[in-house]
C-alpha cells in the first residue's frame, strides 16, 4: 500500500494499492473474487470470455469520468472482453445502465481498519448502496455490528 497526498480531493491521505502487488485478471463470473478484495456480484451477467482485473494503463481512457488520481484509477477493477475495457463499475463507465449489470463489491478478507470510513466522491453510498454499481463505499458496513465477512449483495 502506498500513501499519497489527497491533493485536489481535499486534506488527508489516500491509501493506494501497489500495482505490482495486484492479482492478474481472472475469468469474470458471478461471485468471482479478484485481488482478494473485489467480488463480482451474484447477479452479474458478464459475457462468456470476460475477465475481471485492474483497469491498469487503460485508465487514461476514463480519466475524464473521475477526479481520482491515475494511481488510484489504475487499481480499480474493470471488466474486460477481448482485450478491451467493457466496464469500470466504480466509475459508472461507460454508463450506469451497463455498469449496473456488473456490480463489483469491495469485500476484503482483512480490512485495513475495524471502523467504517467514507471514500472521496461517493456521498450517496451507504450499506445497501443506493446504486450497487458504485459500491466502492466503505461508509457504514460496520454500523450495527456488521462484519466485512458478512458482506452480501443485498
Amino acid at each position: 500500500v502506498r500513501l499519497l497526498a489527497a491533493g485536489r480531493l481535499g486534506p488527508g491521505l489516500l491509501a493506494v494499492r501497489e500495482t505490482a502487488a495486484m492479482a492478474p485478471p481472472i475469468p469474470a463470473k458471478a461471485g468471482a473474487v479478484w485481488d482478494r478484495r473485489f467480488r463480482l456480484a451474484a447477479a452479474a451477467v458478464p459475457a462468456p470470455g470476460s475477465m475481471l482485473g485492474a483497469l491498469g494503463a487503460a485508465q487514461a481512457g476514463v480519466r475524464r469520468n473521475s477526479e481520482l488520481p491515475a494511481a488510484v484509477l489504475r487499481t480499480l477493477p474493470a471488466l474486460w472482453q477481448d482485450g478491451n475495457v467493457v466496464a469500470v463499475p466504480h466509475l459508472e463507465w461507460p454508463d450506469p445502465a451497463i455498469c449496473s449489470r456488473f456490480a463489483v463489491l469491495f469485500a476484503p478478507a482483512r480490512p485495513a481498519g475495524s471502523a467504517g470510513f467514507v471514500t472521496a466522491g461517493w456521498g450517496d453510498c451507504d450499506w445497501g448502496c443506493a446504486n450497487p454499481a458504485r459500491t466502492l463505499c466503505f461508509s457504514t458496513w460496520h454500523k450495527g455490528g456488521r462484519d466485512p465477512g458478512d458482506l452480501d449483495d443485498t
